[in-house]
């Protein structure tokens, strides 16, 4: 959660029995949130308002009330993307791409989860989870290639977090594609792992219900021939599903799969104990996609044990679900362009904040009449060429050079030439900077270039190439008593640092290369590799 280190200790303490107990402890959960809500609402913190809505949107989808659902993750997204908490908005793009999914929208449950892995950091658990639930899509859409890529992928990221229970989704997920996919041997190992894991949880929260091991033995074991631990695995399911008290939402696409598996395998008895489990569950969740899917496995059951009155009615409740999932689809449509809406139009906002504050940055960085890195960003710059020459031995070099009598350059031609000399000399500068050259306004005509891992002879052609530049442009400077053009002088320090370096010594080193040039002749360069013990820092000064 972004900026939780500055929230205060009783925040901290029940941001973190939210996410601790989420999964075990649902109803202490709503209690909490509420708490934390109200005092998120009474202290005007936004930021923690986010973090309640991405969690009540989470129990309200579990819980199946879709309306209070897409409420919260509604509002949870604009908040959450208002204040940058970008890894708990992907909880709620995560939740969104699942319903649509559950829908059978699959592009826009894709959107949901591309969106949730723009949004969250690598190393957040809602980045594994949306990698895993891209998988789901490809699964769905018969690619297990893709689908095995992208949920190995996200088990990389759920593996580093606290919570255990979507490792354990994603472990039965990957099991299942590589069962569809016939790669037996690569499903025994994620079934070992998901054993492993069950197991561990079981002992930690022995009162969940778990279903993802024996749904995976169920396929494991069909594709197989194995067909008495076939039906042991089934009963195993079943018994599970029918102590589970929760909405069966998520295990909608899990019946009818273990019901294809059943019916193919002329086990009608075991298919009719599966629908009677899930029927009213499924029947009433208001999800027109999953009561048409559950109906088609219904039709078929009924049609194993030659029913046709049943048939009969099931096929008429099918024709008037399709009739009404028609009539919702505008309904879901119009809900998730307004969603997708929102996202742009808070994308556009990141954007153009990002964007001012690019230029903010930049006008605090440049220095205005040259457009060169100002003495602020010098000083960040030569502190990072410095450790980087410490940490890989490199050679560091410091240029300091000014303009041969600026001050009777501007007392002949005004100060606008003077200006104007300047920024020739800036547009040289910048024309040889580049990965190991950065060039800076040192202050009035002063100017420092930096040098890393470049040797002597690099260094002075570089050196060369700026005076000579200087020289050939002929810019007149009669009163200079020296050159009737325009020059520069230039002094350069240049050697490995050693950990006791600073920076300071490499600029003075360069100062008093620069003021021992000046004393014999100007317009010329001097590279020193070190300064003498007793060099004379305030005659240096005095003689710039």
């Amino acid at each position: 959660m972004k900026d939780f280190d500055l929230q205060t200790p009783e925040i901290q303490d029940m941001v973190r029995l939210i996410e601790k107990n989420y999964d075990s402890d649902r109803a202490g959960t709503r209690k909490n949130l509420k708490k934390l809500m109200d005092i998120a609402v009474r202290n005007g913190n936004t930021l923690i308002c986010g973090f309640c809505h991405a969690y009540y949107a989470r129990l309200y989808y579990v819980k199946g009330d879709l309306k209070r659902f897409i409420y919260h993750a509604r509002s949870g997204i604009r908040v959450l993307e208002a204040n940058e908490d970008h890894s708990t908005a992907s909880i709620c793009y995560n939740l969104l791409g699942i319903d649509a999914m559950n829908r059978g929208e699959y592009p826009i449950s894709l959107e949901y989860y591309e969106e949730a892995l723009r949004s969250t950091d690598h190393d957040n658990s809602a980045f594994g989870a949306a990698l895993a639930n891209i998988g789901h899509i490809y699964y769905e859409i018969g690619d297990f290639k893709k689908a095995i890529h992208y949920c190995r992928r996200g088990q990389k990221y759920l593996l580093q977090a606290s919570n255990r229970f979507p490792l354990l989704i994603a472990l039965a997920q990957e099991a299942t594609f590589c069962i569809r996919s016939k790669q037996f041997s690569h499903a025994r190992d994620a079934m070992a792992r998901l054993t492993d894991l069950e197991t561990s949880l079981r002992d930690a929260f022995p009162d969940e219900i778990y279903t993802d091991l024996s749904e995976v033995l169920i396929y494991y074991y069909d594709s197989t021939h194995q067909e008495k631990k076939r039906d042991m695995a089934f009963s195993a399911f079943a018994d599970a599903l029918s102590r589970f008290d929760g909405s069966y939402i998520d295990f909608c696409e899990n019946v009818c799969c273990i019901a294809d598996t059943l019916l193919n395998a002329d086990r009608p008895d075991l298919v009719g104990t599966l629908l009677d489990i899930s029927r009213q569950s499924i029947m009433s969740s208001g999800i027109s996609f999953m009561q048409l899917q559950f109906l088609e496995r219904d039709i078929r059951y009924h049609r194993q044990i030659n029913d046709p009155a049943e048939i009969h009615r099931l096929e008429s409740d099918y024709f008037e679900i399709s009739c009404r999932r028609n009539r919702e689809n505008i309904q879901i449509y119009r809900t998730n362009i307004s969603i997708h809406n929102d996202m742009n139009r808070l994308r556009r906002e990141k954007e153009r904040m990002e964007r001012q504050n690019q230029i903010l940055m930049h006008e605090a960085s440049i220095d205005p009449l040259t457009q060169l890195a100002n003495r602020a960003l010098l000083s960040q710059k030569a502190e990072y060429f410095l450790a980087k020459a410490q940490k890989n031995g490199a050679s560091l070099g410091v240029e300091m050079l000014d303009i041969d009598f600026f001050k009777e350059l501007n007392d002949t031609y005004g100060h606008q030439q003077g200006d104007h000399c300047l920024q020739l000399l800036a547009g040289i500068l910048s024309s040889i900077s580049g990965k190991h050259i950065f060039a800076a306004r040192y202050g009035g005509d002063e100017f420092m270039v930096i040098y890393y891992g470049m040797s002597d002879q690099e260094i002075l052609e570089k050196a060369a190439h700026i005076r000579d530049s200087i020289l050939q442009m002929k810019i007149r400077n009669e009163h200079s008593r020296g050159s009737d053009y325009l020059s520069v002088s230039q002094g350069i320090m240049n050697s490995v640092p050693t950990p006791g370096n600073r920076i300071w010594d490499f600029t003075y080193g360069a100062d008093y290369a620069l003021y021992q040039m000046k004393q014999t002749s100007k317009g010329e360069i001097r590279l020193l590799h070190s300064v003498p013990c007793n060099a004379p820092v305030n005659e240096i000064q005095k003689g710039k």
